[in-house]
């Protein structure tokens, strides 16, 4: 049985056709993912070899998702640094803030612009998912399910900062999270929480990030997770024996024949 290690972002971005729905496919740690956006801008890795989510560009909206699934019904740890700042943003500041989601929906889910990150859409994108979402606009981190805030933490001092996430899954939608503020170690966040999922065997997981009228520069990083795939991929050793056996086969079906 596999683990799905997520490593080091990889850099590999294969960029396509500048629509408003579906811009590009990129590698990110090792998975590739499906990037979805609507309005100005779009997802990008920089020269730190950081996923930039947000880039200054108001009112819009960017999910990143796996085009592979997980089973994400038992215990799975993932940890990722969050990094907000206001460097080069046109329209002002603060914005909107980062979700980390996981759902069983298509590969090109994109959720609302605005407060919701582009997590919450009425219109029926990430119906069965869960997400715990940063929202730097309201000085907070707060959880959610379906486009529904459920729990909140306060935040204080200023945003531009980069804040370390783990979020522990137990089993049976039982998730502890917790947030660490970088610049002075600071554990802002930790909280037992639950989100009761249809199903969980089934899931692409992935980031979202929206923008009202003002938007921060946003990136993440330092992705490392276990997800069991949906579908145990064979090891290559028994792919190799098998191919061997039924070559084997096939050619004695042969000489049976003549």
């Amino acid at each position: 049985m596999r683990l799905f290690p997520v490593a080091a972002l990889a850099v590999s971005v294969i960029m396509g056709a500048a629509s408003t729905a579906s811009a590009a496919t990129i590698t990110f740690g090792g998975q590739v993912m499906q990037v979805n956006r609507t309005g100005g801008g779009s997802v990008s890795i920089d020269g730190l070899n950081r996923l930039q989510m947000m880039d200054g560009t108001g009112t819009a909206a960017r999910s990143v998702l796996t085009l592979n699934t997980f089973d994400l019904s038992g215990a799975w740890t993932t940890s990722f640094r969050m990094t907000f700042n206001c460097d080069n943003v046109v329209i002002g500041c603060t914005g909107d803030g980062i979700g980390f989601v996981f759902t069983g929906g298509p590969a090109t889910d994109l959720g609302d612009i605005g407060g919701f990150v582009g997590y919450g859409n009425s219109s029926g994108a990430f119906v069965q998912s869960g997400a715990f979402v940063f929202r730097t606009f309201w000085s907070d981190i707060q959880l959610g399910r379906n486009g529904e805030f459920i729990d909140s933490r306060p935040l204080t001092g200023p945003f531009t900062d980069s804040f370390d996430l783990t979020l522990s899954h137990s089993g049976g939608g039982s998730f502890d999270v917790r947030v660490v503020r970088v610049s002075d170690n600071s554990e802002l966040f930790r909280s037992g929480a639950f989100i009761s999922l249809p199903v969980m065997s089934n899931f692409r997981v992935g980031f979202t990030a929206g923008s009202g009228g003002a938007s921060e520069n946003s990136f993440v990083s330092n992705w490392t997770a276990s997800f069991l795939p949906s579908t145990v991929v064979p090891e290559p050793s028994t792919l190799v024996l098998t191919g061997t056996s039924l070559l084997g086969l096939a050619l004695a079906g042969r000489r049976a024949r003549r």
